[in-house]
């Protein structure tokens, strides 16, 4: 009988037991432009109602149907953790600063324990108070694999729209067809115009140091705000506008 070593057990449990997570995580473009359902994976009853709730705000199965609030469905899934994440932070902060005796510097109103790379916004704050960390990437992983589109039928003969020069300094991040090819970077394509108009000009106001405050809903990144800081209100609108007419599915 031969024996192997530790070290090549250990490897074939990791094989055995996070490879289909990991790869259900990358959500690449090509698996999101598939979307089987038969990929969903399982998730929790804790977690299913969480979901429920999601829902609601974000549409049937994800898919947004109110202008100013996103499409989750098909998102990748290293992003959607990064961004409840970044809304469990600034809830963690409000909730310190509500506990913490008022001091002559909080006139300036400035959130406690705000980041380069954080996010702020009531009702998110409010979502995922009460959801562990550790449920972060399961719901995840599960609303990445969901049809972007809810599995409606493409319309026939869609013109594919002119991209403005404004969108060249997006690519590089986003895709040339608004699907990323990274884990943390969002897909824009066929986002809601109105949710990514939004989100682009709280970029560039937190760029120009109107962001970060108490009661106020704020959004940074150090990449996104150097490149919305120079944005025309212009390039903003044909930007937003672009991305919201291509296909979610590539």
């Amino acid at each position: 009988m031969r024996w192997v070593s530790a070290k090549t057990f250990i490897m074939a449990l990791i094989a055995i037991y996070l490879l289909p997570q990991i790869a259900l995580s990358q959500n690449t473009a090509s698996d999101k432009n598939k979307n089987p359902r038969t990929s969903i994976p399982t998730i929790s009853e804790s977690n299913a109602r969480v979901l429920e709730s999601c829902f609601k705000c974000h549409g049937p199965g994800g898919v947004s149907q109110i202008p100013t609030h996103p499409t989750i469905a098909g998102q990748k899934a290293g992003y959607l953790v990064n961004q409840l994440n970044a809304f469990k932070r600034s809830q963690d902060a409000l909730n310190a600063r509500a506990a913490t005796p008022p001091q002559p510097d909080n006139e300036k109103n400035t959130a406690p324990g705000a980041i380069t790379l954080g996010r702020d916004d009531s009702i998110m704050n409010h979502m995922v108070e009460d959801i562990g960390k550790n449920d972060f990437a399961p719901l995840a992983i599960y609303i990445s694999v969901l049809p972007c589109d809810g599995n409606a039928k493409p319309a026939d003969n869609k013109t594919i729209p002119v991209a403005p020069k404004a969108v060249s300094r997006c690519v590089s991040c986003h895709g040339s067809n608004g699907i990323s090819t990274t884990p943390n970077t969002p897909n824009l394509a066929g986002q809601q115009r109105a949710y990514l108009r939004r989100e682009l000009l709280l970029m560039r106001e937190t760029a120009w140091g109107g962001g970060k405050t108490v009661n106020k809903e704020w959004r940074a990144h150090p990449i996104m705000e150097k490149q919305a800081s120079r944005l025309r209100i212009e390039d903003v609108d044909s930007i937003s506008n672009y991305y919201a007419q291509l296909s979610c599915r590539g």
